[in-house]
């Protein structure tokens, strides 16, 4: 639904971000989807920390709920977060109706699954105009890609998924 999904125009981007308590002038890296095992969300969490130790502007917007789910990681990623010290730089939004909003407040998505048949989520962030990193698996690879659309990692490299994004945060061209 390129209606619902579109680029954001500056107040709409400013829009968004304050909707959803973000800083105006952070780089704002987004991940949209259910919080389960197999997502690669801890992996994510752990490139965070390396971004937001290099990056002070970077910001994470989590959107999701693992909430009554068998395979649910959330209360583990929020313990992570408190434990790392990332609070004040990591946003949970739990469960959305509509994301698109929350799209439009970023600058980056990110998809790192470790196995994915094809995302959703992903094809509403390209429609968003989001540069994406995703795990190079599934049908991740059929959406993004590589060096055009976005950066493909190989699942689970922590360090390759932080530098890639840390590069899109700080290059807002790319």
């Amino acid at each position: 639904d390129t209606v619902r999904f579109h680029p954001a125009s500056a107040s709409e981007r400013s829009a968004a971000r304050a909707r959803f308590g973000l800083p105006p002038d952070a780089g704002v890296i987004a991940y949209t989807g259910r919080l389960l095992r197999g997502k690669g969300l801890e992996d994510l969490l752990a490139a965070f920390a390396t971004v937001a130790a290099e990056v002070p502007s970077a910001h994470l917007l989590v959107v999701g709920s693992g909430a009554g789910q068998a395979l649910s990681v959330e209360e583990d990623l929020r313990a992570i977060v408190l434990r790392e010290g990332l609070g004040a730089r990591v946003t949970f939004t739990g469960r959305l109706d509509d994301v698109s909003e929350a799209l439009r407040a970023a600058d980056v998505f990110a998809f790192p699954s470790v196995f994915e048949a094809l995302g959703i989520s992903l094809i509403e962030a390209a429609a968003t105009g989001l540069p994406a990193v995703g795990a190079r698996t599934g049908g991740i690879v059929d959406v993004i890609e590589d060096g055009a659309s976005g950066w493909l990692v190989d699942p689970g490299d922590v360090a390759a998924l932080a530098a890639r994004l840390r590069a899109l945060v700080l290059d807002p061209a790319a």
